[in-house]
C-alpha cells in the first residue's frame, strides 16, 4: 500500500501545485474584487420587449456575421446591462467560451471595456485561470485529468489514514500511545 501511496503522491505532485496555485490566486482574486475599493455596483438586466429582440436579433447576426465567420455556434444570448446591448455567442471552437459584444458597436467587450470589471486580474487572465483550473485548457483529456485527481485525492487521503492507524496501532501494542512520532 506505501507504495502505490508513493507512486500516486508522485505522479499528482505538480497537477495538483498547479490547480492549487490557480485556485488559489482565483480566491484571492474574487475576495479582492469583494472590496469596497474594487468592486462595483452591478448594472440592472432588464427584459427586452419584443420589437427589441427582432431588432437586436438582426443586428446580432450581422455582428456575428463580420467576426465570427468561421466559428461554430452553440447559442446565442441578446440582452441589455446597463445601457448597453449585448450579443453573447458561446462558440465551439478549441476552448469553448463566451464573446460578448456591444450591438450599437459590433466590438467585443470585456467587463474592462464597460468600466464593470469586479476582479483585480485582468478578464481573460482570470478566464484562463479558470480553465486552467478545472482543466479544460486541455479540452475533455483535461476534465477527464481533473477527475482523476480528484479520485486521487481521496485514494490519498484514505491510504493515509490507514497507514498512519496501522503505524500507530502497532506503536500503541508496543507501549508508546503518543499518537505523533520522530
Amino acid at each position: 500500500m506505501r507504495k502505490l501511496h508513493r507512486w500516486i503522491a508522485m505522479l499528482c505532485a505538480l497537477p495538483l501545485f498547479v490547480v492549487t496555485v490557480s485556485g488559489t490566486i482565483l480566491a484571492v482574486d474574487q475576495s479582492a474584487a469583494k472590496l469596497p475599493i474594487a468592486s462595483t455596483p452591478p448594472l440592472p438586466v432588464s427584459p427586452l420587449r419584443d420589437e427589441e429582440i427582432a431588432a437586436l436579433f438582426d443586428r446580432s447576426e450581422m455582428v456575428r456575421q463580420a467576426s465570427l465567420q468561421r466559428t461554430t455556434l452553440t447559442s446565442i444570448k441578446v440582452r441589455r446591462v446597463g445601457q448597453v446591448y449585448e450579443s453573447i455567442y458561446w462558440t465551439k471552437e478549441a476552448l469553448p467560451f463566451a464573446r460578448v459584444y456591444d450591438l450599437r458597436t459590433g466590438r467585443e467587450v470585456t467587463p474592462e471595456t464597460l468600466g464593470l470589471s469586479r476582479f483585480v486580474l485582468p478578464w481573460h487572465w482570470h478566464q484562463l485561470l479558470k480553465r486552467v483550473h478545472n482543466g479544460s485548457i486541455i479540452g475533455l483529456p483535461g476534465r477527464l485529468f481533473d477527475l482523476l485527481m480528484g479520485i486521487a485525492i481521496c485514494f490519498l487521503a484514505v491510504s493515509g489514514g490507514t497507514m498512519f492507524f496501522d503505524l500507530y496501532n502497532a506503536r500503541r501494542r508496543k507501549g508508546r500511545t503518543n499518537p505523533f512520532w520522530r
